[in-house]
C-alpha cells in the first residue's frame, strides 16, 4: 500500500497563511468542539503549533487537529462526514486520516522548508516518507 502523500494540501494550506490567524485557529476549534462536543486541548501560550480537538470522554481520542500557522486540520474518521463541509466553507484545507497511529502518511522531504519555514525536522527520528499522523504531530509541533 502507498502512503497517501499530504505534501499539495499542506503547501496548499501554507500558501493561504495570510488569512489565518490564532483567532480563526479558536473559532475554527469551537465550531468542531460545537459539532462534535469534544474539547479542546492548546497551549498556544507555549507556542504549540497543533491545536487539538479531543473527544468528549477520555477514550474517545481525538476529533481533529488544526494548524496554528496556516488553515489545515486533519479530521479523523468518523469525524470527517460531519465536520468537512463546514471546515471547507471557512477556507480550511481538510486532510481526513483513519487514525493517528499507522504510518500511512507522507511528506515530500524538499518541501518541509516551505511548509514549514524555520523547523529543524529529525529525520533520522520520524521519516517524513513513511509517518503516521501522531509522528507528524511530534516532528511539527
Amino acid at each position: 500500500m502507498t502512503d497517501k502523500d499530504l505534501t499539495l494540501l499542506f503547501l496548499k494550506a501554507q500558501a493561504m497563511t495570510s488569512t489565518w490567524s490564532e483567532k480563526r485557529v479558536r473559532d475554527t476549534a469551537n465550531l468542531i468542539v460545537e459539532i462534535c462536543e469534544g474539547r479542546l486541548d492548546w497551549e498556544a501560550e507555549v507556542g504549540e503549533d497543533w491545536a487539538s480537538i479531543l473527544g468528549k470522554t477520555k477514550g474517545q481520542g481525538r476529533v481533529a487537529i488544526i494548524r496554528s500557522d496556516f488553515p489545515l486540520a486533519i479530521v479523523f474518521v468518523p469525524y470527517i462526514n460531519i465536520l468537512r463541509e463546514s471546515l471547507e466553507k471557512e477556507g480550511i484545507v481538510v486532510v481526513e486520516a483513519e487514525d493517528d497511529h499507522s504510518p500511512k502518511y507522507s511528506i515530500d522531504k524538499s518541501k518541509i522548508p516551505t511548509i514549514f519555514p524555520g523547523l529543524k525536522w529529525h529525520t533520522d527520528v520520524i521519516d517524513p516518507q513513511h509517518m503516521s499522523i501522531n509522528d507528524l504531530w511530534w516532528a511539527t509541533i
